[in-house]
């Protein structure tokens, strides 16, 4: 049965070539915009190099402080993070970072913008980065406020002419670091994580233990297991439940770990409330289906026009006994083929403008692909169109009476 179903969706679609080209237009331009979309997202919520353990990973990006005529949104202090949440317990490790800066380095023939992150040493335990030579710095660097650095391979060659650059030395802010390891290349979007260069944090030049709320850190939790996120939420909303405000502007605080989408999120909007992901979900589901919308429209419009030509065929098969759950089924696997059809050249299209915007650098040091999860999302969004668009004008086709049908009446 399925491959007689077959064989006359290859016919259906041979049939009227216009018609199915405009279909497979519509399916695979929608496919590809989404696929695409997706490949982004992916690569800044998804676990990729170097936090390869982002599902079990919660992040203190920005603290929310209110008083009665003020009100501040952003970045953290050292003071805060390591008073409220070096002091955990229940984590496996916990990670002081800072945002990074831009600064200048020269060499004899060559001016070098690079990214400088100040991290300590439970930063390297919790990312997994790839070295290409040497290591990160330890505990005692961070202690001892060495002048040590972690490069990445792009400075590498620019500053070191793509040579080994352990032992040697680059200097930053008239500071000299010394080269203890070279790392490949951290994308752009992956926030925490990203730089070209990383040096002791006990290397940064303000007070650290400044009594502020206000600074340039990030916090990073790393849980023995995503099922202790509520303990560790708890733990930290027990510690900031007294505390001490360090000016009379403020009076209330809002600071919690947070998933890296969460966090990410808060920084667009001003809020000291708990985020929900379900909303958001339902809002992402909400406009994907919108988008699909036209696209699905058209080719229902297409496939009731389809059903009205093969009216005759429809009542000749309803005449020799086929049921209606029989041309249902006839008209949903010929619909599939179609949007298949239209998903694999989506996934080519997806593919062919992530190749080029690689080659483009547009990201920096980014690198979309169409991997698993984004194929199985275009998979999902493919069977639901074919789907969606097809089981109406399927159960208006079994609706036709036969005697009208073999008659050409509608």
């Amino acid at each position: 049965m399925f491959k007689n179903y077959l064989k006359i969706a290859y016919k259906v679609l041979l049939r009227r070539k216009f018609f199915t080209f405009i279909s497979l237009f519509g399916i695979s331009f929608s496919l590809t915009i989404l696929i695409v979309a997706n490949s982004f997202f992916d690569q800044i919520f998804g676990s990729h190099y170097p936090e390869t353990d982002l599902d079990r990973t919660l992040s203190i990006i920005n603290v929310v402080q209110k008083g009665k005529d003020n009100s501040r949104n952003g970045p953290i202090s050292y003071y805060f993070l390591d008073k409220y949440m070096k002091s955990l317990t229940t984590p496996e490790k916990t990670s002081i970072v800072s945002s990074h800066t831009q600064n200048v380095v020269y060499t004899k023939d060559k001016r070098i913008s690079l990214d400088l992150k100040f991290a300590d040493s439970e930063f390297w335990e919790i990312m997994n980065f790839k070295f290409i030579e040497g290591k990160s710095f330890i505990q005692d660097d961070v202690k001892n406020k060495n002048y040590v650095a972690v490069i990445n391979k792009e400075i590498q060659k620019k500053y070191f002419n793509g040579e080994s650059a352990v032992g040697k030395f680059i200097e930053i802010n008239g500071k000299n670091y010394r080269v203890l390891g070279v790392v490949e290349n951290v994308s752009f979007l992956k926030f925490v994580a990203y730089a070209d260069v990383w040096v002791p944090i006990s290397t940064f030049d303000g007070d650290l233990n400044a009594f502020t709320f206000d600074g340039l850190f990030l916090g990073t939790i790393l849980a023995k297991d995503k099922s202790d996120f509520p303990i560790i939420r708890s733990e930290f909303q027990n510690k900031i439940k007294n505390i001490e405000f360090p000016t009379d502007k403020f009076d209330t605080i809002y600071a919690n770990p947070e998933s890296y989408f969460e966090a990410v999120y808060r920084t667009f909007v001003d809020t000291d409330e708990e985020i929900s992901i379900t909303p958001v979900f339902f809002l992402l589901i909400t406009l994907i289906t919108l988008f699909l919308l036209m696209p699905t429209v058209n080719l229902v419009n297409i496939n009731i026009s389809r059903i009205l030509e093969r009216s005759s065929e429809i009542g000749v098969r309803k005449a020799c006994g086929a049921t209606s759950w029989n041309l249902i089924n006839q008209f949903l696997v010929e619909n599939l083929i179609l949007t298949l059809l239209g998903g694999v050249l989506g996934l080519i299209f997806a593919a062919i403008i992530l190749e080029r915007v690689n080659a483009m650098g547009f990201v920096l040091y980014s690198q979309f692909e169409i991997n698993f999860r984004v194929f199985l999302f275009g998979l999902a969004v493919t069977i639901f169109f074919g789907l969606f668009s097809g089981i109406y004008p399927a159960y208006k086709m079994s609706k036709l009476n036969p005697v009208d049908a073999l008659k050409g009446g509608n």
